[in-house]
């Protein structure tokens, strides 16, 4: 064979063995997020669905947005690290899972879930879209979400949207509390938390009831934090 021919041919070979290796060297990441992120009513899995694929999946929140719907299943775990790079299949992902933790929240005896998770800069991914709710006309006219667990389908209304930054060490951080022992412990928090709230409702018919609070990354800052509170609207929801 030609020398001027076998020379592009050999570098034609190691092009070709060199991305075969780093495709293998590069995790996976997202392979099977897609599946949850954006859909429609037409293809919402069941909780049931969820657990089959992992049983840690404890119940499903979804937010209705003007053109999508954001199914998202939250894993009640006592891993969270693994969580924090893996998405609910299994799989690497940078991204990791909506999860909550059993040893800083149990389920059982907790009146407020707190539930974690990543935004991204680029994708609308997990939390991302929570980021939403710095808009004032966005959060008036997304006010409530679900939460499905064996129980069934839960009706909750936002509180209030608010920023903490954690590099600041005089932040108010007891929202992060899992447990308010009454409506006066509940009122002293959101009262403190005022200064960190973009945006709130007036008022609210609450008589003990669940409360979730998520958190997410502010991805414009570096430790920033967007918590979103809400209780459980048991007037919408059936007896």
């Amino acid at each position: 064979m030609n020398r001027k021919i076998r020379k592009p041919i050999k570098i034609l070979f190691f092009m070709i063995v060199g991305f075969v290796i780093i495709s293998f060297a590069i995790p996976k990441q997202r392979s099977s997020s897609l599946a949850y992120q954006h859909t429609s009513f037409k293809t919402l899995n069941t909780l049931e669905d969820w657990q089959k694929i992992n049983p840690d999946i404890f119940c499903l929140l979804q937010f209705f947005a003007s053109d999508i719907i954001h199914q998202i299943p939250v894993i009640y775990t006592d891993d969270g690290d693994y969580y924090m790079l893996h998405d609910p299949f299994g799989n690497y992902d940078t991204m990791g899972s909506i999860f909550m933790e059993k040893q800083l929240c149990p389920k059982d005896i907790s009146n407020n879930f707190i539930i974690n998770g990543h935004s991204s800069k680029t994708k609308n991914w997990n939390f991302t879209f929570l980021k939403n709710y710095v808009d004032p006309v966005y959060f008036q006219e997304h006010p409530e979400f679900l939460l499905i667990d064996d129980k069934g389908s839960h009706h909750y209304r936002i509180i209030s949207f608010s920023e903490y930054d954690l590099d600041d060490q005089s932040t108010y951080l007891d929202w992060h509390n899992n447990y308010f022992a009454s409506y006066e412990q509940l009122k002293t928090m959101l009262d403190a938390s005022l200064p960190y709230v973009i945006n709130r409702i007036n008022g609210f018919y609450y008589q003990d009831q669940q409360l979730i609070t998520l958190v997410t990354c502010n991805m414009q800052k570096p430790n920033s934090r967007y918590v979103l509170l809400a209780y459980e609207n048991t007037e919408r929801n059936p007896s």
